[in-house]
């Protein structure tokens, strides 16, 4: 069963005591790790945790023994307290043995981690239709969820912002909350602390300077050259983030919430939905700057196309986390088949 947001704090509450296993998704990684926690946390409440009763079963373990998920799902604590299996980053391969264990009898409660799943995901399907499971999906931060960030660390720390900062602050954060979080806590640490009665101001001047190189934004700029077959820009701007720092995963899940979005604004377009209207559908809404490119792409696009870039995207993760040496050379093969694949009409 489907949760939304509103449902979440509901079903939180008492999301040990159902027993009903968890699949968290979405292409914001720090907003899935932060509902992960939180899951987590809400299992434990009034319950003790035995330090060697929280199984990881990674990608690895999953693939190579899928029977270790149902038999450790099985198995309850040694000493008898609450135990957590834990299962993730998975994919829609891991779809059947998922499937098996929510089906199966549990003494331990089990938590499932997944980047993008598309709408056609064999594994978001399962979960969204079964009354024995729930699916939570995590959606990029909106101009909302950028504002409660900004009243719980600036304004609680007495901190104001321009109008114009408070927008361009909207349009450059939102892709992950855990980069958005870091970032206006980077605001607060540089102005200091004010108070409710002396206002510290930042405008926009200084905000852009603090945040216009942030990794958030460098990503999406990166996953909006690919998806118009710039492949040569693209690659410039990956040696560029690389060399800052900025991990290839990170990349990767830039590219699956382009994917994704143009997924959403296609399926809209081919309901009869107009341009406008479609690009008006998605949440947080195109950024002004971004709406002729990522219109253009709507029309280059098929569905099939953006679904083997989806594809290709989850294996590129994969092999990130698996191959750290060859990191660099996996992500720039798969922008380069994507980049590619658009400029000959191939699949990717």
């Amino acid at each position: 069963m489907k949760l939304s947001k509103k449902e979440q704090v509901r079903v939180f509450k008492d999301l040990g005591a159902q027993q009903m296993p968890l699949l968290v998704y979405g292409t914001d990684a720090g907003g899935v790790s932060d509902v992960v926690k939180q899951a987590q946390q809400a299992i434990l409440t009034g319950a003790a945790l035995d330090p060697t009763a929280r199984v990881i079963i990674g990608p690895d373990i999953l693939n190579d023994d899928p029977a270790r998920v149902l038999d450790e799902c099985a198995q309850p604590s040694f000493f008898g307290d609450t135990k957590i299996v834990y299962v993730g980053p998975v994919t829609d391969r891991h779809a059947a043995t998922l499937a098996a264990a929510v089906e199966s009898p549990r003494s331990a409660y089990l938590l499932i981690e997944a980047g993008a799943l598309g709408p056609r995901s064999k594994l978001r399907s399962y979960f969204e239709k079964s009354k024995q499971a729930w699916i939570l999906p995590v959606y990029a931060d909106g101009a909302r969820d950028i504002d409660t960030l900004v009243q719980d660390i600036l304004i609680a720390k007495g901190i104001a912002l321009s109008n114009d900062a408070r927008h361009y602050l909207r349009a450059a954060l939102g892709a992950d909350r855990a980069l958005s979080r870091m970032e206006i806590e980077k605001l607060a640490l540089y102005a200091g602390a004010g108070t409710a009665s002396a206002m510290r101001q930042l405008d926009l001047d200084t905000v852009a300077a603090l945040i216009g190189d942030s990794s958030a934004h460098n990503s999406d700029e990166i996953a909006a050259a690919v998806f118009s077959g710039l492949s040569q820009e693209a690659d410039r701007r990956v040696q560029k983030a690389l060399t800052q720092g900025i991990h290839g995963i990170e990349i990767v899940r830039a590219l699956a919430r382009r994917c994704i979005r143009l997924m959403l604004a296609r399926s809209k377009l081919e309901g009869g939905e107009s341009l406008d209207g479609a690009l008006k559908a998605l949440r947080p809404p195109v950024f002004w700057k971004d709406k002729p490119a990522f219109s253009a792409q709507l029309n280059q696009w098929s569905t099939d196309g953006l679904d083997q870039c989806m594809l290709a995207l989850n294996q590129a993760e994969y092999a990130l986390k698996t191959n750290a040496n060859s990191a660099e050379a996996s992500l720039g093969r798969t922008i380069l088949r994507i980049a590619r694949a658009l400029r000959h009409g191939r699949p990717v």
